[in-house]
């Protein structure tokens, strides 16, 4: 995909014009701002990459600050430095099934912002499958408007609608 040229690009990148790093996007469904990257904070980001997943997927913007929503850009090489690979392991220890995401950088005026793509899960519900911090096992989080949370009763039903609709399908 790609990114620079995409719709997705434009939309979260849009800036005020009264205040050059002011941007105008907000945290939504499927958008959420961090001004730093920290591996220590890794079960933070991946209770909202299963929520994203198990939504319509989203986007963790690493280098905005979010109140007021500002361009800042990453302040260290964390997020450069951090291998897919650990992250891909992390998740695939705490999380089932497989979260698929991507990690990339990209400059915006100047400045570097990291990027965590999560793609919206193929079988869902991906769910907790051990403790670490934040996260407990058997949660299923969620994206609400702008907040990743536990799973409510009629998202749920509509997810376990949506498997048995798809295996009537197949039949």
């Amino acid at each position: 995909m790609d990114f620079i040229n995409s719709e997705v690009y434009k939309k979260i990148f849009a800036f005020h014009s009264s205040a050059s790093a002011k941007i105008v996007a907000r945290e939504s469904g499927w958008l959420e701002f961090k001004e730093q990257f920290n591996w220590a904070s890794k079960d933070k980001y991946a209770k909202s990459m299963v929520a994203f997943a198990n939504n319509k997927g989203g986007y963790i913007v690493f280098g905005v600050k979010d109140k007021p929503r500002e361009l800042v850009g990453l302040q260290s090489n964390n997020f450069e430095t951090t291998d897919e690979a650990k992250i891909t392991a992390y998740l695939n220890d705490v999380f089932s099934p497989e979260i698929v995401f991507e990690k990339f950088i990209v400059e915006v005026r100047s400045k570097n912002i990291g990027v965590l793509h999560t793609h919206q899960a193929k079988y869902k519900p991906v769910v907790c499958s051990k403790n670490d911090n934040d996260l407990k096992e058997s949660d299923i989080f969620y994206r609400y408007n702008a907040r990743s949370e536990r799973i409510k009763y009629p998202e749920l039903k509509l997810l376990l609608d949506e498997i048995k609709t798809e295996e009537r399908k197949s039949w």
